[in-house]
């Protein structure tokens, strides 16, 4: 009679211990699953506010991924400061966030949707319209980046080079330069555009809407890169974002 019990027992701790695997098994699938990607990006030379018109190139490298998928691409995002203590605390805020062991997974959101950095675009060499600019995860690539022209001397020129190669003309996300109101027509000065970037955007975040503390027509330009890819349902996974500099832009004179 007492072996009948403790088997009766036995029966009924096992059930509810499958039952409440049961329960949380249920629990868990109604859970977001969030995949975190490496992060592919180096940065060869870091260019800063001090830097002159021969070393201010963003100038960085997009390693390839052990399993990057045949959609996964790596993207840059910038956004346009008039205030340099501004872009300094929020560039220290993001970077900080991409380094933190648990708030990394969330730094692209935080500096999409909190700061409001965009997508840089290009025209590609041969083209006359523009497109967000991405890179394949396909090998080794090295990336420079140049917003601005100096003179008419081609080393020194607008462009974004892919090993070596010159693949476009970067611009913002309404097509205009970055050359900030002193190149012609497919230019304005940030302080100038700033209710059309907001209507192609769909948001006000990341946009100059009045002058800020700092000195009239300078601006300060931040980028990050990110990778992303997306998952069997198509909802995009990313890495943590990387810090790949900044440069001034002074739109009181002819070059930079």
């Amino acid at each position: 009679m007492k072996k009948a019990d403790s088997n009766k027992r036995k029966s009924l701790f096992f059930l509810g211990l499958f039952a409440l695997c049961l329960s949380f098994f249920n629990l868990s699938c109604g859970l977001d699953t969030i995949t975190f990607l490496e992060d592919p990006f180096s940065v060869n030379d870091l260019p800063n506010v001090e830097s002159s018109f021969e070393t201010c190139d963003f100038s960085f490298s997009v390693r390839k991924l052990d399993n990057p998928g045949e959609t996964g691409r790596a993207y840059i995002y910038y956004k346009i400061y008039n205030d340099d203590q501004k872009v300094s605390s929020e560039e220290s805020s993001l970077i900080s966030k991409s380094e933190d062991s648990s708030g990394k997974i969330y730094s692209f959101s935080y500096m999409r949707d909190t700061y409001g950095y965009k997508q840089l675009c290009y025209i590609k060499e041969g083209d006359t319209s523009f497109t967000t600019f991405d890179l394949l995860n396909d090998k080794f690539h090295n990336v420079k980046i140049r917003l601005t022209n100096y003179f008419d001397i081609e080393e020194y020129s607008a462009s974004i080079s892919v090993d070596g190669k010159k693949v476009g003309v970067p611009v913002r996300m309404t097509g205009k330069t970055f050359d900030f109101g002193r190149k012609g027509e497919n230019d304005e000065n940030p302080m100038v555009s700033h209710s059309t970037e907001n209507a192609s955007s769909g948001d006000t975040k990341g946009f100059l809407e009045k002058q800020d503390e700092g000195e009239e027509n300078i601006f300060y330009v931040s980028m990050f890169g990110v990778f992303e890819q997306p998952d069997d349902n198509w909802d995009f996974n990313q890495s943590s974002i990387h810090f790949l500099g900044r440069v001034k832009i002074d739109a009181n004179v002819l070059n930079n």
